[in-house]
């Protein structure tokens, strides 16, 4: 072999080297900015669960101002007992006021009636 070849060699050699040296580089930077990239995305979706777990807690909190229907049905049932007892209430003292007004409107007529009789006699 001539000097001149392996030169040559020796520099395509070098040349393969720095080739795949810079190729180490290039896939060093990648592998940095993908876990660059991952960590942002990870703090990303930390953020947001922890607005999910939020959001969670005020479904929550917000759940326990409103009523089961159960619960509603139990108290809409014990409501319209106690309205018919009052509306029986009120009628039976509707009642009772007309009689008495019939009756006192009966004895001024016979009043009326007694004492015109009386003043003729």
């Amino acid at each position: 072999m001539d000097s001149e070849t392996e030169q040559n060699i020796v520099t395509l050699r070098e040349y393969f080297e720095a080739l795949l040296a810079e190729k180490d580089k290039q896939l060093d930077a990648r592998f940095v900015a993908m876990n660059a990239t991952n960590d942002l995305a990870r703090v990303n979706i930390e953020r947001r669960l922890e607005n999910l777990n939020e959001l969670r807690r005020e479904v929550i909190e917000d759940r326990s101002r409103f009523l089961t229907i159960e619960i509603y049905d139990a108290k809409e049932a014990e409501r319209q007992v106690w309205r018919d007892l009052v509306n029986r209430q009120i009628t039976t003292i509707q009642v009772r006021n007309l009689t008495w007004t019939a009756a006192i409107g009966v004895a001024l007529i016979v009043i009326t009636i007694l004492i015109n009789w009386l003043g003729r006699r």
